[in-house]
């Protein structure tokens, strides 16, 4: 999506041109910049390259301000300024200034989450935001110097550094080398406890605590947090006494229900805006309360707008029924109020559906622990665990939300050819489908645990 954002910001700047050197081309891409600055023709130069005192880095957009001036331009797939943004453009401006190029100005181009689509084209002015942050970088780039040194010496060092893996590791995105970091861990290190704070952590590591099963009994936890306690000592299943009394009136009968969205940066469709969430597909086992399950599905043709049919076929099939409709996260919940009020003549419906909705994943959190969650109550954690033998690893292609997200923008833009379309919509048939499959096997996992 960054890269795809990156080239519609190119249509601001007419009489750009790109840097054609890849990346593992990084000295011809200097030198192609260097001709390009060089001729007054060209307003703007896409992916410039450059280097100082060690560091390369590639620009988004150089625009031409003058005879010898230039404007950073730093292109982002988000609705807003970040503060990891500012570190990014300032080692750009360091670079580029310490090399000899003058900037008059430095700007972020970030998508105007406002912009509506129409029917015609994108208006590329409007979508995209600019803002210019030439203050912040400044501030930002009177630090660099020690810390370009320093990176430069962990580079130079040939191994890596010791470092303990922390809640740094996961400050801003998981790092890459997390697996590779934690593959001598126990199941049960104190940093696979859920919702661990900092303040949790550095008590427990300054006491010299690295595993679940060393806390000690009188240390502040929160309740799934003790229950993760409990498991690890007994090497039991933890399971709350509250369990018997909320889960009766959860069925079966049940139905059970799933959906797919995707949030595009660029609307998808008229009338709707950048990272609006656009359902597409949804899947629905019933259980009758024979053992027997019946399951029906819809996803989208994606050659129009798919809000309007993904609630009329869902209304058809839950409408003759009155049992409860068992979910995993208040995401559901989210997606049909939002078409409650964009759909007004089916609004008293899609909340009538809506207020049949019954979450699993606080009854899992607050009442059940499976040493085999790890610490987290993801479904899929959840059902493999509770449910031995039930798994995604059989999937193919799509096998998770965000690729399922990414195989429909794909088969929405239109590129892909008939026979890949066949297969990514199977896959994503195949996927949705085995998430219904894993809350109903959840919620029966749990009933037996009642049983016993």
């Amino acid at each position: 999506m960054g890269d795809q954002i990156g080239r519609f910001a190119h249509n601001l700047f007419p009489g750009g041109v790109l840097v054609e050197a890849g990346p593992r081309e990084h000295s011809d891409a200097v030198l192609e910049t260097k001709k390009l600055m060089a001729d007054p023709s060209v307003t703007a130069i896409f992916e410039a390259a450059f280097e100082h005192a060690g560091v390369r880095v590639r620009v988004d957009v150089l625009e031409r301000l003058g005879s010898d001036s230039w404007g950073l331009r730093e292109v982002k797939a988000a609705s807003r300024l970040k503060s990891v943004y500012i570190e990014d453009v300032a080692i750009q401006c360091w670079v580029l200034e310490g090399g000899g190029t003058h900037l008059d100005s430095v700007e972020l181009l970030h998508v105007n989450s406002g912009f509506e689509r129409d029917h015609g084209d994108i208006a590329w002015d409007q979508f995209f935001c600019r803002i210019e942050i030439a203050d912040e970088v400044s501030t930002f780039s009177e630090m660099l110097p020690p810390m370009v040194d320093e990176f430069l010496g962990v580079i130079a060092a040939g191994e890596p550094p010791e470092v303990e893996p922390s809640l740094h590791c996961r400050a801003r995105h998981l790092c890459e080398y997390w697996d590779h970091c934690t593959r001598d861990k126990s199941d049960d290190w104190i940093l696979r406890m859920p919702r661990l704070t900092r303040k949790q952590f550095d008590s427990l590591s300054d006491a010299g605590i690295a595993r679940v099963v060393d806390i000690p009994e009188d240390f502040s936890l929160h309740s799934s947090q003790r229950h993760m306690c409990e498991a690890v000592r007994s090497g039991e299943d933890f399971v709350e006494h509250g369990l018997a009394e909320v889960l009766p009136g959860t069925g079966p009968p049940a139905s059970y229900l799933d959906f797919e969205t995707t949030n595009p940066a660029v609307p998808l469709y008229p009338g709707t805006r950048p990272f609006q969430n656009i359902p597409f597909q949804w899947s629905l086992h019933h259980d009758a309360g024979d053992a027997r399950l019946v399951h029906c599905e819809f996803l989208a043709e994606a050659t129009g707008d798919p809000r309007r049919e993904f609630c009329e076929t869902l209304l058809a099939a839950l409408r003759d029924r009155d049992d409860p409709i068992l979910v995993y996260s208040p995401f559901e919940s989210r997606v049909l109020e939002n078409l409650a009020l964009s759909f007004t003549d089916l609004r008293d419906e899609i909340r009538m559906l809506r207020a049949r909705l019954v979450d699993l994943l606080p009854i899992v959190r607050d009442c059940i622990y499976h040493v085999d969650f790890h610490g987290s109550f993801s479904i899929k954690s959840v059902a493999p665990a509770l449910a031995p033998g039930f798994g995604y690893g059989d999937l193919d292609g799509v096998a998770e939300g965000g690729v399922a997200a990414a195989a429909f923008r794909e088969i929405a833009s239109g590129e892909s050819n008939p026979e890949h379309v066949v297969r990514l919509r199977e896959q994503l048939l195949a996927y949705c489908a085995r998430d219904t499959l894993a809350l109903v096997q959840v919620h029966r996992a749990l009933r037996e645990r009642i049983s016993d």
